[in-house]
């Protein structure tokens, strides 16, 4: 049981060396969230979850300004603080069902599997920040970490269509 431990432990400190080198591969943090719920370390876990990721499921051929490069710059721009992947080969979006840029899937593992808890649009105003008068991801995220239903599961994805 001990070495077992140590080994587990090892995992974690090779997994986290590899987070440190590749923050954006979300891979390594379910990896991390798996070793850590393995090793009864809870909250660990639940922070190692508690991540936002991005994908763009936009064809740069199609819309030259979804390059890679345009989307290292616009994660500068916005201060973003999470993984912002592109869907190169356009086949993670079709598996959501995605059909809206931005297109949000709120998930929440349970039972060693990820369940969608809220899909939809952000909040109630694409156009104006400033007049947003209902956060219906902040809302769904509040709910999840405190143990509450979500208010409203599904809202209609207000934004661009996807270029494939």
């Amino acid at each position: 049981m001990e070495s077992q431990k140590a080994e587990m432990a090892a995992r974690v400190f090779e997994l986290e060396k590899r987070i440190s080198d590749s923050p954006d591969n979300p891979k390594l943090w379910v990896d991390l969230g798996n070793l850590y719920f393995d090793l009864d370390e809870h909250k660990k876990s639940i922070d190692a979850y508690r991540k936002a990721l991005a994908i763009n499921p936009n064809n740069p051929d199609i819309q030259p300004g979804d390059s890679f490069e345009a989307m290292k710059q616009r994660s500068t721009d916005q201060g973003y603080t999470f993984p912002y992947l592109l869907d190169v080969r356009q086949e993670v979006y079709p598996k959501f069902g995605a059909t809206r840029t931005p297109h949000v899937f709120l998930l929440e593992r349970s039972g060693g599997k990820y369940i969608v808890r809220y899909i939809g649009t952000i909040d109630d105003n694409y156009g104006d920040p400033d007049a947003v008068k209902t956060r219906y991801v902040e809302n769904a995220v509040d709910a999840l970490l405190e143990g509450r239903d979500i208010p409203m599961e599904i809202t209609r994805a207000i934004g661009c269509s996807i270029k494939a």
